[in-house]
């Protein structure tokens, strides 16, 4: 989506920019020359206008576009977007059709009636094609053609379409100005061959951590991988604490330990000692400290790992070959080594070639392959099953076998 684009639509002859180093949304267009005021600024003698939505005054009479007007402006943008690959189709559509109109005239001495007639047929696929290709047409003016294996069993690149017998698909065929951009062998998947390297290995520190009660259930083996994690932790009595309540009204009243242990005993009975705790991690005399086990864990290293993926073709030209050629070489004072190709030596007058000695350099050849491993993947075709009527229906009651293929003009 072109934001600026947009934005001067809907201002027209007002420049427009993206913050710097921003994202390219229209929270960050920058209206240029626009000059903006705020409640607090003094507009007295400033004929301008208040943006509600963006809480600024501009100078009259521009205006922050609002976002009803935004959200409108796109919708029409993206339309005229979605019409740009129709009206490219009806062009080249247009254009095939008055490069035909001559077999059309009753007087064009076609060699027979079957010639005639395919002639009739194309300008009519012609005529057609827009609203059968329109719902699959891509934004590269390329579109998704249904094709039958009528007369072929099998397409490759730029073979040519005519319409089919059936209503709605298409065939193999000729007069045509329609190319298939896809191999297509009509079965229910293809094989996409790859080829993969390795290219970067980032080691990095991943931890697991299980409860006490997974790391029980574990056996002894797996148990030696984790690492168990704990603290110790001790309590004491820090004071002591008696509710009274006084008119409906909780109060606590708390006292030292040394103060309840002077106390005679029936007033100790009113009262509830407080418990403080410490927690250590590391101590040299636990004796009086519980171990408390928190869980467990294990460290493992994770390998991220960069591939480099290329096509059969690109995994062909790995292969290159250098062949053998002449230079011709000469030792300068200073030790140094000029060297000509055979086209600089021929521009050199007798005198100075004598100062150079050819040299032949070998065939060079460099092979990358090996490091390239080869994979596979089953990627399945869009097809379907057909009657001669252009029902769809199972493998066994099928006329024709139809795949849905990538096609252009």
């Amino acid at each position: 989506m072109d934001i600026l684009k947009i934005v001067a639509s809907i201002r027209p002859g007002v420049a427009v920019t993206f913050k710097e180093n921003s994202l390219e949304t229209f929270s960050n267009v920058v209206w240029l020359k626009q000059k903006f005021y705020t409640e607090d600024d003094d507009i007295t003698n400033i004929d301008v206008i208040w943006n509600e939505h963006a809480g600024v005054y501009t100078v009259a009479p521009f205006t922050i576009p609002t976002q009803e007007e935004i959200d409108a402006s796109t919708e029409k943008h993206k339309g005229e977007q979605d019409l740009i690959p129709v009206t490219s189709l009806r062009l080249k559509r247009n254009t095939a059709l008055s490069k035909t109109d001559k077999y059309a005239t009753t007087d064009y001495p076609h060699t027979n009636l079957a010639e005639q007639q395919k002639w009739i047929d194309h300008r009519q696929t012609l005529r057609d094609l827009p609203s059968v290709a329109v719902p699959n047409l891509t934004r590269d003016a390329t579109m998704k053609l249904w094709v039958t294996n009528e007369n072929v069993n099998s397409l490759g690149v730029d073979d040519t379409l005519i319409s089919s017998n059936v209503s709605g698909f298409f065939k193999n065929g000729e007069p045509s100005v329609i190319k298939v951009l896809e191999e297509c062998d009509f079965s229910v998947s293809k094989e996409e061959i790859h080829y993969s390297n390795i290219v970067n290995i980032t080691q990095s520190n991943v931890y697991s951590n299980i409860s006490v009660d997974e790391y029980t259930s574990l056996s002894l083996e797996e148990q030696s991988n984790y690492l168990e994690c704990n603290y110790y932790s001790s309590n004491t009595i820090s004071h002591y604490s008696n509710l009274m309540i006084y008119d409906n009204v909780k109060i606590y009243s708390n006292i030292t330990p040394d103060t309840y242990i002077n106390l005679p005993s029936e007033n100790q009975s009113m009262y509830t000692p407080g418990l403080k705790y410490s927690k250590l991690y590391n101590i040299e005399n636990p004796h009086r400290y519980v171990k408390v086990i928190t869980h467990y864990s294990n460290l493992s290293v994770a390998n991220t790992i960069t591939y480099s993926n290329i096509t059969q073709l690109e995994y062909d030209n790995l292969i290159t070959h250098k062949p053998a050629h002449t230079i011709f070489t000469k030792t300068e004072l200073d030790g140094t080594e000029t060297q000509l190709s055979v086209y600089q030596y021929k521009s050199l007058n007798e005198e100075l070639r004598e100062e150079y000695t050819p040299q032949l350099i070998p065939t060079v050849t460099t092979n990358l392959q090996p490091y390239y491993t080869r994979y596979s993947t089953t990627i399945p075709n869009e097809i379907k099953y057909i009657t001669v009527d252009g029902v769809e229906t199972d493998q066994s009651n099928s006329t024709y076998v139809a795949a849905l293929l990538k096609c252009t003009m």
